[in-house]
């Protein structure tokens, strides 16, 4: 979403899964050296882009501290929507992307809102009169782990590959399943219809 809306002479089509709205930060993957949860991830010209948790005057807790391993951090992601101020600093300019676009969410997302993220981008786009195709495919019972038809969809909880912390991406292993299937013929589909061609064929 970024990359196609920060350089649309580039981003001939945009193919989201499980996508953001707004920018975010490092979450608890940050080296704390470098700010944790508040540093950046995102810069251009080398001058960081404002994201969701920088300063942010509606989120007093941190998702994964405590003891117990949360199973839904995705609650913060909600909690920080309330600062709308930020919220439209750290926003996505989608309304730059000039290529058909492609959302793919799960309903079950326990990463972060991907669902609410591609309505709020749809409903972006179609305010500012997208002339191309704005399709979103939102799977019932999946999480934030869409992925190819061929990879098992049964690991609802993991370890962060960074942070080292407990989460878990939600849906179910079935729910998963039909949405890596789903998505996947899916997407064929929408790059048939954008390119004219017939790889499904």
């Amino acid at each position: 979403m970024l990359l196609g809306a920060t350089f649309p002479h580039l981003v001939s089509a945009v193919i989201a899964f499980v996508p953001g709205a707004v920018v975010h930060g490092a979450q608890g993957a940050g080296d704390p050296a470098r700010g944790g949860w508040q540093g950046t991830t995102w810069t251009r010209g080398g001058v960081p882009l404002t994201h969701l948790w920088q300063d942010n005057q509606a989120v007093h807790w941190h998702p994964w501290a405590g003891d117990t391993p949360p199973s839904r951090h995705h609650s913060v992601f909600f909690e920080g929507l309330k600062d709308k101020a930020l919220v439209e600093q750290a926003r996505i300019p989608v309304e730059n992307i000039t290529g058909p676009v492609l959302l793919i969410s799960g309903r079950d997302d326990r990463a972060w809102p991907s669902s609410l993220y591609s309505r709020m981008v749809v409903s972006s786009l179609h305010r500012a009169g997208h002339p191309g195709l704005v399709r979103h495919l939102d799977f019932d019972d999946a999480g934030h782990a869409i992925n190819l038809p061929i990879v098992p969809s049964t690991q609802l909880s993991r370890e962060h590959p960074v942070s080292k912390v407990p989460y878990t991406n939600g849906g179910t292993p079935s729910g998963n399943a039909r949405a890596n299937e789903g998505s996947w013929k899916g997407m064929l589909a929408f790059l048939d219809e954008v390119t004219g061609s017939s790889s499904q064929k």
